[in-house]
């Protein structure tokens, strides 16, 4: 059953949402089926096939109004109780409408049709309203073709249905049966509600804002303004289909019941075939070809069926067209066409989908109908045709546009959700212009704030929002009593600033506002030069070098030769001067090459020419800084003749330099023979991702490391493969997919490898996407020895060193093996590693002291939340740098008022808070194996708050503060897993 229900798109945990979802597909279009062959029986027979021109003009407005009014309900009333309303709605009219058939008043028959296309096209929108409401944007992709088989499997019941039940019952009381269907539906409806998905509560707003929204949105976004015209021509041609189809059988069958019959096998054939292709191929060919190419199937389709037409037009190619229309509408392009407006954020997405659809398609409706009049009245059959040709090959152009706009509402969708709001208008009806004025007025105020930060903050916004009222506002905040107010302002304003001003500020107490206002000087005098030249702050001298560039290089390269020597300060400011002096960028390659300071290397890295130190930088790409290889492969992207090296690099150089390599060829163009390197680099993933879960239920601290470094190493390779994509040509925004692919939230996620896979176009793309979406089941494991000697072998030395440690887990066999393999490997990571614990008998925790191997501290030291998510190199990196530490039961740790000058990982045992309150301790908070304590006082730089004792015995890991601030400065990593600890922790005393 799994299989199936895998084959189908369904993973685990969907079943039963997919279930309800498909009854309600299933339920609804059974009705539509039997109404649609009821409404057009009795239309076609009791009142005239000729007059349907005139009824598309009347559906066009009465289903736009309708759609209004569904769309509004949605925004204002909980959208499940405006579904279930929707169909009891539906059921009350067809029963209305089937009571009054036998009093037959005038009008009762288009009155029929119109109700009954009306309500098939709400429905058919409330169906993937709630295809929508469950699903995100790679769900729709597996699921919306399962939920169109439903239905259509409906539609095949509804359509076979109508012969049998119009020659039973009577042609009329078809609308009965349907109602009663309708009525049945609202079981399975409810239980989908359940799944749908948290949003906000309705809104009460006049109902003109739903449809300045809904314009807005659309005009807003590329891609639903394409949708529109798409979905304008989509519904001329439909009926410009159904129009000279529907007369070539009312003319062939004169008899209600015949034609009721004929309509009902018809629509049944056709609706099997719909069904085999919407469960056999569609998901596929949307999955392999995307949401884009499945909509471009319908024009093709109308266009080799209107090339048809032109020479002959009989029945059989009549109905040879309709079936191939019917197919492509319901198996294919419904799915897709609805699939895009899973890129619009949820809360907007109905009110996008009910203004394209309800509005502006049904405008298309009303042009079809003018349209066939026009034809009926002034054209002859070959004329018509060859215009509807005409139209479908510009509807194909559209749908081709359209993939371009499809990727950059994705990445726009996956942008927002990484910054936490969306692009188009921020409310609807307001500008932008509305927005900036509304956030000046109130950032204004801020200005006058006490509370110096928030004034920074103020002057700081003004600066971002740019507009020339804003620069103005910015400036006079150059005044403030604040140096670091006065400062923002200057940067803020630029060259807002009024001359008299910036002369003022030439003379600031503070170096920083007098060094910007250096750089922002109106042709500062020369003895502003020589004053800030001879200043004691080296970031105003630096200014005043780099002043002087332009008009005497010689007094720039004397000023700021000697600063080049000095302390790390004193680099730091002349090298952000130096990238205009070439004369001193010999200087700066040697700072680059030795100075032990990451901080000025980067600076060093960042200043130097390419064009002249390639060679310098590419060494940088191996810095262990990820700061200087970040700048080292920013320099070199402005050098497109520096590919060829960094190619060399991605192919041969270590992994640190592979990713900085990849992100400077990622900025310089287009190198596809990189697309064979991705396709290698998803295979290693592949790979590893395999490992990892053969060694599923294999127990030992250092399996669990193995199997973290199998992940960290699967999800490095996955990366760099997406890298090498951008670098290769093939794609857009890659570097927003890379970072949505590393989120926790489930529909950045889906939306990240959506937009990979539609802005690739490359089988490494496809590739990376299904991987990453592989929810596989655990493959049957191997022998745990023969596993553990597999991973060994791989070329990162890493996972061989964690494999060996692995092995001294295992049974005697495995155990020699790693010690076989320690003796005869040459890399010294793996001896360094594994030979004490390989020496000591095992990987587990020795009772004495200063006995723990550096595999033995990076077992304790990742089990702290802190360390968790580091690379293996980080990790060690930190081990080595911890001191071991035994406590007995109350000893202290820490005393209240003690300099905070370092911190402690507990490895066993647990240790107690406690503060001493009017005489009396009081116990604040425990801490236990894996947790760390005293960082905080450590990164304040201040004493102790609290008393921190042993309750029990107790080992730790203490870092000094020197050892760990110095490991923040050298790896970020580090640093971004402090302020997360951090901030999880503050959040949970807050």
């Amino acid at each position: 059953m799994r299989r199936i229900l895998t084959g189908m798109g369904i993973r685990s945990g969907e079943e039963t949402m997919a279930g309800w979802v498909a009854a309600v597909f299933l339920m609804v279009q059974t009705t539509h089926g039997l109404g649609a062959n009821t409404a057009d029986a009795l239309f076609f027979r009791r009142f005239g096939v000729e007059f349907l021109p005139y009824m598309f003009m009347v559906l066009g407005l009465v289903t736009a109004l309708a759609m209004l009014s569904y769309g509004v309900a949605l925004n204002r009333i909980l959208r499940p109780r405006v579904l279930r309303g929707t169909l009891a709605l539906a059921a009350v009219l067809y029963v209305a409408e089937w009571a009054l058939v036998g009093n037959d008043p005038p009008g009762l028959y288009p009155a029929i049709w119109v109700t009954v296309n009306v309500v098939i096209l709400v429905t058919f929108t409330l169906m993937w309203n709630v295809a929508g409401e469950v699903t995100d944007a790679r769900q729709g992709k597996r699921l919306f073709p399962l939920f169109a088989s439903a239905g259509i499997l409906g539609g095949i019941i509804g359509n076979f249905a109508t012969g049998p039940l119009a020659k039973m019952l009577g042609t009329e009381h078809l609308l009965l049966v349907a109602a009663l269907i309708l009525l049945s539906a609202l079981a399975p409806l409810g239980k989908a509600a359940a799944h749908f998905r948290p949003g906000a509560e309705p809104e009460r707003r006049p109902v003109i804002d739903d449809f300045r929204a809904g314009w807005n949105i659309t005009r807003r976004i590329p891609l639903l303004g394409l949708l529109a015209m798409m979905a304008v021509l989509f519904q001329i041609l439909f009926f410009s289909v159904t129009f000279p189809f529907s007369e070539q059988v009312a003319g062939n069958f004169p008899d209600e019941a015949d034609l009721a019959q004929f309509l009902g096998l018809f629509s049944g054939a056709a609706t099997v075939v719909s069904f085999l292709v919407s469960l056999l191929i569609a998901n596929k060919v949307m999955s392999r070809f995307g949401v884009v190419t499945s909509v471009l199937l319908l024009p093709i389709a109308y266009v080799a069926g209107f090339a048809l037409w032109i020479p002959t037009f009989t029945l059989a190619t009549a109905a040879l067209l309709r079936g191939a229309q019917w197919v492509m509408v319901n198996a294919v392009y419904g799915s897709a066409f609805n699939a895009y407006f899973n890129v619009v954020p949820p809360d907007r997405r109905s009110m996008a989908m009910s203004f394209i659809t309800g509005v502006i398609a049904q405008l298309g409706i009303i042009l079809g109908g003018l349209w066939l009049l026009i034809a009926q009245a002034a054209l002859s059959d070959t004329v018509q045709f060859a215009i509807s040709l005409a139209m479908a090959a510009a509807t194909a152009g559209l749908v081709l546009r359209s993939r371009a706009a499809y990727v950059s509402a994705l990445i726009d969708g996956l942008r927002t959700g990484l910054v936490g709001s969306f692009t188009p208008d921020p409310l609807p009806g307001f500008s932008q212009v509305d927005v900036i004025s509304e956030v000046r007025g109130v950032v204004e105020g801020a200005l006058n704030d006490e509370d110096p930060g928030l004034r920074r903050l103020a002057v700081r916004i003004l600066g971002r929002l740019g507009d020339e009222d804003s620069l103005d506002l910015a400036a006079t905040a150059a005044t403030d009593a604040d140096p670091a107010v006065r400062l923002a302002a200057v940067e803020a304003a630029g060259s807002r600033l009024p001359a008299e001003m910036v002369a003022t500020l030439l003379h600031d107490s503070d170096a920083a506002v007098r060094a910007a206002a250096i750089a922002r000087a109106y042709e500062p005098a020369s003895e502003s030069i020589a004053r800030a030249a001879a200043d004691p702050a080296p970031e105003v001298r630096a200014a005043a070098a780099a002043c002087l560039t332009a008009t005497d290089e010689d007094s720039a390269v004397g000023l700021l030769t000697p600063m080049l020597d000095g302390d790390t300060a004193t680099q730091l400011a002349a090298l952000g001067a130096v990238r205009r002096v070439p004369a001193l960028h010999p200087k700066v390659a040697e700072i680059l090459r030795q100075s032990s300071e990451p901080a000025v290397r980067a600076a060093a890295a960042g200043a130097l020419d390419p064009r002249v130190h390639e060679q310098e930088l590419l060494a940088a790409l191996e810095d262990t800084n990820a700061h200087v290889r970040t700048l080292a492969a920013e320099a070199l992207a402005e050098d497109p003749a520096a590919a060829a090296a960094l190619v060399d690099v991605v192919h041969d150089g270590s992994p640190h330099a592979v990713e900085a390599a990849l992100v400077a060829l990622g900025s310089i163009g287009n190198y596809p023979e990189l697309e064979d390197w991705a396709c290698a680099r998803i295979d290693d993933a592949r790979r590893y991702q395999d490992w990892a879960r053969r060694l599923t239920g294999l127990e030992g601290p250092v399996m669990d490391l193995l199997r973290a470094a199998l992940h960290r190493a699967e999800w490095r390779a996955e990366r760099n493969a997406v890298r090498a994509l951008a670098a290769a040509g093939n794609g857009a925004g890659l570097d927003l997919i890379l970072r949505g692919l590393n989120q926790d939230d489930m529909v950045l996620r889906a939306e990240a490898l959506e937009a990979l896979e539609a802005s690739t176009h490359s089988r490494s793309g496809r590739m990376i996407s299904q991987l990453i979406e592989d929810t596989g089941k655990t493959p049957e494991g191997a022998d745990p020895a023969a596993l553990v000697e597999a991973i060994a072998a791989d070329h990162d030395p890493w996972l061989q060193a964690l494999a060996a440690g692995a092995g001294l887990e295992l049974a005697d066999r495995a155990r020699a093996a790693v010690l076989a393999r320690v003796e005869r490997d040459a890399h010294p990571l793996v001896v360094e590693l594994i030979e004490p614990a390989a020496r000591t008998g095992g990987t587990t925790m020795p009772e004495t002291l200063d006995t723990l191997s550096s595999l033995q501290r990076m077992v304790a030291l990742r089990r702290a939340h802190l360390f968790k998510t580091l690379e293996m190199d980080d990790l060690k990196t930190v081990a080595d740098l911890a001191d071991e530490r035994l406590y007995s039961a109350g000893d202290v740790i820490y005393a209240d008022g003690d300099e905070g000058d370092e911190m402690l990982v507990i490895v066993e045992g647990c240790a107690v808070v406690s503060r001493t309150t009017d005489g009396e301790r009081r116990e604040v908070r425990r801490y236990d194996a894996g947790e760390h304590v005293g960082e905080l006082a450590l990164l304040r730089g201040r004493p102790r708050s609290a008393d921190v004792h042993a309750d029990g015995d107790l080992r730790g890991l203490a870092i000094t503060g020197a050892s760990l601030l110095g490991l923040m400065d050298e790896r970020p990593a580090i640093a971004r897993a402090m302020l997360a600890s951090l901030a999880e922790r503050l959040g949970t005393t807050a």
